[in-house]
């Protein structure tokens, strides 16, 4: 299928209608949020957690939010705070609790977790990772990554690789966000087979087809754990984990009229568009990695998550990275439609 021109990628947010719905139920109002920081506690645990949990884990099972029957506020600009790699186990408490503030004070339109809750797939690792995200904003969006996948387990990581974040996160492994300017599909990457490496499947894409409509002029988002193109200046190293099946996946995404990508995996923030990896891509779309939000297990940068900000016409990311008391904007860039294409400032 064809790109869609210009002029119908610009006009959703400027028909959109004014009654804002979506499909992920709000929890508690923020007014029952506190989180008691600093955080001291063990290795592997979230201490000065307060309740009320929002996933109180049911029959052994937890839901992605709780219903009090309200919907975001109705606004053209949508605000996304992008998340990922929290490794609860190797959790630094300060950080945490940093967040928390950041996002209590400042809450966005939806909340996206691109995987990895926690360091090694264990009960109190998604248990801890499951108190701190009551304490953060809703709606919020999550899928697994590679890491909520038992690796020592076998028996597990083959015959219920992701029962445990079934029970403490999430029951929906691909999860879906709409209102009426954005829409936003999670897609779970994390394999058994293959554990560090992650694989879109073509029931998936089936899914996606289904779920983002080409005639559908809103905001589209996917988010993956796995991501679709690499650092800049690392193209040629064979070694970096991009996801499986991501040629299919575009074709996909072309047709669908995908805007934007979110991933992690790397522990490594930077943005780009999806042409320059991969040539034959007929639309221009551009892919947001995410750095390590709170845990310890950074590599080349410290730790960070992204804020984005989303227009029709315009995108806005931005790094927000530890400076050792705070979390600060590092790194801020723009990208604005011209004739179907995203083109950076």
């Amino acid at each position: 299928m064809a790109n869609s021109s210009p002029s119908l990628r610009r006009s959703a947010f400027a028909s959109a209608p004014t009654h804002c719905a979506c499909s992920l139920r709000r929890h508690h109002d923020r007014s029952d949020l506190r989180f008691t920081a600093p955080l001291p506690g063990a290795r592997g645990q979230l201490a000065g957690v307060a309740t009320p949990l929002r996933r109180a884990a049911l029959s052994g099972h937890a839901n992605v939010a709780h219903s009090i029957g309200t919907h975001p506020p109705c606004r053209h600009v949508r605000t996304i705070v992008h998340l990922s790699d929290l490794h609860f186990g190797t959790e630094d408490p300060v950080l945490a609790a940093a967040v928390a503030r950041d996002l209590q004070a400042s809450p966005p339109s939806l909340l996206v977790v691109s995987g990895d809750f926690t360091q090694r797939a264990r009960r109190r690792q998604f248990a801890a990772a499951r108190a701190y995200l009551t304490q953060l904003p809703s709606p919020q969006l999550v899928i697994p990554g590679n890491h909520d996948v038992p690796l020592y387990d076998v028996i597990r990581r083959f015959a219920a690789p992701l029962n445990r974040f079934r029970r403490y996160i999430s029951r929906d492994l691909d999860p879906v966000y709409r209102d009426t300017e954005i829409i936003v599909a999670g897609l779970n990457t994390a394999r058994s087979r293959t554990w560090k490496s992650g694989r879109i499947s073509p029931a998936q894409l089936a899914r996606l087809r289904a779920t983002f409509g080409p005639a559908d002029e809103r905001f589209k988002v996917v988010v993956t754990h796995h991501p679709f193109i690499p650092p800049p200046g690392s193209e040629a190293d064979g070694r970096i984990d991009l996801v499986g099946g991501a040629n299919a996946a575009l074709t996909v995404l072309d047709e669908c009229g995908v805007d934007l990508l979110l991933a992690g995996h790397l522990h490594h923030g930077y943005a780009g568009d999806t042409r320059t990896h991969y040539p034959h891509s007929r639309r221009s779309i551009i892919s947001a990695q995410a750095g390590t939000a709170i845990s310890r297990r950074i590599r080349t940068e410290p730790n960070a998550y992204n804020f984005l900000t989303l227009e029709r016409t315009h995108i806005v990311i931005e790094i927000r990275t530890w400076n050792g008391t705070a979390f600060a904007p590092t790194a801020v860039t723009h990208y604005d439609l011209h004739d179907d294409a995203w083109i950076a400032r």
